[in-house]
């Protein structure tokens, strides 16, 4: 049994969960960041909810013909402003780092690090 190829009718779900999850990790993560950052220089106000942020970068990964061209020059013209381009600096970072941490979670991990 079972073929290893991409494609079948369930898996759309599952990859949003799975993209769920890992905008709930790292959400969490760049909220833990800034707790911990928070006596430093300055408190940089974002232009946009860090909520709508995040929407915006899943929707790099999610939404293909997006990614392409509109929503990078949107995101290029948020990062115009400090504060909005930190915040959108740490949602990518940390969606990255969750997105490992989940795919080698799937892996088993198992190797030295």
């Amino acid at each position: 049994g079972g073929g290893g190829g991409g494609g079948g009718h369930g898996h759309g779900r599952r990859g949003n969960a799975a993209a769920n999850a890992v905008a709930a990790a790292a959400l969490a993560k760049v909220r833990a960041e800034e707790a911990a950052a928070n006596g430093t220089a300055e408190p940089a106000v974002s232009l946009v909810d860090k909520r709508a942020l995040l929407v915006l970068v899943r929707l790099l990964r999610l939404a293909p013909p997006l990614s392409r061209g509109l929503l990078p020059r949107v995101l290029l013209n948020l990062a115009a402003h400090g504060g909005t381009r930190d915040a959108i600096l740490r949602l990518l970072l940390a969606t990255l780092r969750a997105a490992v941490e989940s795919d080698e979670a799937g892996q088993g991990g198992g190797g030295a690090g």
